[in-house]
């Protein structure tokens, strides 16, 4: 079995690639996410999360080109990892990243809303993302759930 992870988001570091044994690659950066609702009293409201991202190979060899503040699709395994000193933590392996839109500064600006956050991604520029016709995002029907 194998825990598969998709995310959306902006990388919130640059890059750090290393260079590791048999000069293979290796890229570790962090992804912020962002969710939103309405709140009961009618004002928009959100929380960030954030994710570590590590890639290998050519992939981490692309991580280059990336940049702070650029909006990112990551679909990758979930690795969970332990410390000497017992720190556990999980952390996203990617085995694809694809940049969907440049950082503000290299795209000319005017990416943000009034408010002053980024505005929401299309979701028509999402990799695999098929509108419903509705603002509810799709989920897995019963006969996808393996339990």
């Amino acid at each position: 079995m194998m825990a598969k992870a998709f995310l959306m988001g902006n990388v919130g570091t640059e890059p750090e690639i290393k260079e590791i044994r048999e000069g293979r690659s290796f890229a570790r950066f962090r992804v912020a996410t962002e969710e939103r609702w309405m709140g009961k009293d009618g004002e928009w409201t959100g929380r960030t999360h954030w994710f570590t991202v590590s890639a290998f190979g050519k992939t981490a060899e692309r991580c280059a080109t990336l940049k702070k503040g650029t909006l990112v699709w990551v679909a990758g395994r979930l690795q969970t990892s332990k410390s000497d000193d017992g720190r556990v933590w999980t952390e996203i392996s990617a085995e694809e990243i694809r940049t969907i839109r440049k950082p503000r500064e290299e795209a000319g600006g005017a990416q943000s809303g009034s408010d002053g956050h980024p505005m929401p991604f299309d979701r028509d520029d999402m990799p695999g993302y098929e509108s419903s016709g509705g603002d509810s995002v799709p989920g897995p029907s019963g006969e996808d759930i393996p339990f």
